[in-house]
């Protein structure tokens, strides 16, 4: 399968071909995968990381401007992700959709993909694009509708859309370390995930441990978006030890997606 896998993103690099990501509609985070989960790029090995966006329809001004004493609510008009800057040489971001121009709350994804031989370590990624937003202006403060640079969005205010991403570099077989702060986290809502056997004939134990009760859904998407499986489940002290089969499914790849109010995780199910 891995032989297929490659030989496709080959053959849509010499027709000129740019493989694209799906999107996850069941996304609710800004960014998804969180920073420090994204996995670690092996040197000389080929890369594949699906991004998942989910677009705030509204921000609120005082996330951005310091000690503004009332909140501001902005509709968000547009984003555009034109350019990113920073990925290691040969590792390549295509947007779905194409051109990065996503509506105030619509869902999109992008996908890093090749091969590296650049030096193992942290490459901070600078996202390149603008944020229109609307409103009534506020003397001295608010000029009205207007467009944000979103390289200083990348790092502004403590709201919803700050983020850093990074991609590390590791020698083949080391360890993949955390890229960025324990207080930005893919989820606090599982210490442990784990999918067994993987990969896997269609049929597979599902272990997770939330430290907590909690209501959770799991939904299981193949490569085109379509729900293959879903259920929701109760996790009675925390843990959850689950066998899950999927007759006749066919060989592939399929993303398995874990959620709850407090955070999503998804994992990578190979199935042959």
């Amino acid at each position: 399968m891995k032989k297929i896998f490659l030989l496709f993103f080959a053959l849509a690099a010499f027709f000129g071909v740019q493989a694209q990501c799906v999107i996850d509609n069941n996304n609710t985070e800004f960014v998804s995968p969180r920073p420090d989960s994204l996995p670690c790029v092996e040197r000389t090995v080929f890369y594949d990381q699906t991004i998942q966006y989910a677009f705030p329809s509204s921000i609120n001004l005082g996330d951005f401007i310091p000690n503004l004493p009332f909140p501001y609510v902005l509709i968000i008009d547009s984003v555009v992700i034109d350019t990113v800057y920073g990925l290691p040489n040969g590792i390549n971001y295509v947007s779905n959709p194409v051109g990065g121009k996503f509506k105030g709350g619509q869902k999109g994804c992008a996908l890093m993909s090749g091969t590296t031989t650049d030096p193992a370590g942290s490459y901070p990624l600078e996202f390149s694009g603008y944020m229109r937003v609307r409103g009534f202006p506020i003397p001295g403060i608010f000029s009205g509708d207007t467009t944000f640079d979103f390289s200083a969005l990348q790092s502004a205010g403590g709201g919803q859309m700050q983020f850093q991403l990074a991609l590390e570099v590791i020698e083949q077989g080391a360890e993949c370390p955390n890229q960025i702060s324990s207080s930005v986290k893919e989820s606090d809502l599982f210490s442990s995930v784990k999918v067994y056997p993987n990969p896997n004939k269609g049929a597979f134990h599902l272990e997770l441990n939330a430290e907590r009760n909690a209501e959770a859904s799991i939904a299981i998407l193949d490569i085109t978006g379509r729900n293959v499986f879903s259920e929701t489940v109760a996790l009675t002290s925390g843990f959850l030890k689950k066998e899950i089969h999927l007759a006749g499914i066919p060989s592939g790849i399929y993303l398995l997606i874990i959620q709850d109010k407090n955070g999503t995780v998804t994992r990578k199910i190979s199935v042959e």
